[in-house]
């Protein structure tokens, strides 16, 4: 009997954990900037509904089904070279995300929209920076990848990688509820799921994802307002999107080229592994043969 996560279940989790973050955010806590004013609250709130709304439906489900953590969130070791190349992946990735990022602005101008941003609080002093370090670059990472790169990639893999890589990455965008940042979110989310893809581990994308927030929160500190906000503008700026349009074209190519080393570097070091393995247990009764052997003959 197939025991593992199935495309149905990990529908209803992330359906379960969606309404109840969108009425948590929307009828308790409709003033953010009141719930941003206290950081004490703000990173309780963070907590609870990421840990409580967006992890724990998840995990329940699994002890209901007697599923694997390990499996299903894909908790698999990796190298540290497959964490570096990661890390390269999204900075590199970043220059067509700049190009969705100022396309989405010229459609909204387009269509006599401004491009809003998601408003997040901003470090103001060297305490409420490490609060959002925590509350914004640590807490929301880790638990929407368990949810997104670990349960939904999981649970969708059934009908195929790509497929699961476009749905995963397609309910993370709608999950952050900006129509404005609906394209961009989803190929940042499409990155994250083919490094978690190709490298068969969730590590690489969980650090991804904090180095991203992190950078946010720290960035915004440094400039002394929202770092994403900083680089709309209020009319086109098309020399820029031609620019990075065209800069996008090498920048995917490496972001592939740097996806098959990590396959590659991923499979040495599971091949490596189960050699070791195997060598440990034909190795350990030899091992046990001369030791006794040897006391044959000094003892006995």
């Amino acid at each position: 009997m197939d025991r593992g996560l199935s495309a149905v279940g990990a529908a209803w989790l992330f359906l379960i954990s969606y309404l109840s973050g969108n009425m948590l955010s929307t009828f308790l806590f409709p003033d953010k900037q009141q719930l941003y004013a206290h950081l004490v609250f703000f990173i309780l709130y963070v907590a609870f509904a990421q840990i409580g709304l967006n992890v724990m439906p998840a995990t329940l489900w699994m002890k209901r089904k007697k599923l694997s953590w390990k499996i299903v969130f894909k908790f698999r070791k990796v190298t540290w070279r497959t964490m570096l190349y990661s890390l390269l992946i999204y900075a590199i990735s970043q220059i067509f995300i700049l190009f969705i990022h100022q396309l989405t602005e010229i459609i909204s101008s387009t269509f006599g929209r401004t491009y809003q941003v998601s408003i997040y609080p901003i470090a103001t002093d060297i305490t409420s920076l490490i609060v959002l370090i925590v509350a914004i670059g640590v807490i929301p990472p880790f638990c929407e990848e368990l949810l997104f790169r670990g349960v939904l990639l999981t649970g969708f893999e059934k009908k195929g990688r790509w497929i699961a890589a476009a749905i995963s990455s397609f309910l993370f965008a709608l999950f952050h509820d900006n129509p404005y940042r609906l394209i961009e979110l989803f190929f940042a989310a499409w990155v994250s799921s083919l490094i978690v893809i190709y490298a068969q581990s969730i590590w690489p994308a969980i650090l991804v994802h904090m180095v991203t927030n992190i950078s946010y929160v720290v960035g915004s500190y440094f400039q002394g307002g929202d770092l994403v906000k900083s680089m709309s503008s209020d009319s086109p700026e098309y020399v820029l999107l031609g620019l990075s349009g065209v800069a996008s074209i090498p920048a995917l190519y490496i972001c592939w080229l740097l996806l098959h080393k990590i396959k590659r570097q991923e499979q040495q070091f599971k091949m490596a592994k189960n050699f070791n393995k195997e060598l440990n247990y034909w190795f350990l009764p030899i091992f046990i043969s001369v030791i006794w052997f040897l006391l044959e003959i000094f003892l006995f």
